[in-house]
């Protein structure tokens, strides 16, 4: 998402999805980066398992279109990862990022981790 903005107006789905992202992004305080980047973390995880859940069948994307969206996902939560340190993300969590089994869940279940982490339910099933 942060590499290549343009592939996200593919479909309105993915639009919406980037805009939120976005506006989480630029809606954070900079006096508090790593927070800021914990939440920017929880939102790329929830929005890689709102494509993949539903996402990908409503924008019509063929396989080989969903795989380089979950690249671009998996490349969006290493950077992040990297920024925030994998040490502070917990086992699991820094295993299913380094792994790409964050890029491809469809449950939100690593979103939902991230927020337990981060202290914060932003993006994950509510305001």
């Amino acid at each position: 998402m942060r590499d290549d903005p343009a592939r996200m107006v593919t479909c309105p789905f993915v639009s919406l999805t980037y805009f939120i992202w976005i506006t989480l992004v630029l809606a954070e305080p900079m006096s508090n980066i790593d927070l800021s980047r914990g939440r920017q973390l929880v939102a790329a995880l929830g929005n890689a398992a709102s494509y993949n859940d539903k996402g990908s069948q409503w924008c019509g994307h063929s396989p080989v279109r969903v795989e380089e969206m979950q690249q671009g996902f998996h490349r969006d939560q290493l950077a992040l990862a990297q920024e925030i340190g994998v040490e502070r993300l917990g086992a699991e969590l820094r295993s299913a990022i380094e792994s790409g089994a964050a890029c491809r869940d469809g449950s939100g279940r690593y979103a939902s981790l991230a927020a337990k982490v981060f202290g914060s339910d932003q993006g994950v099933d509510g305001p």
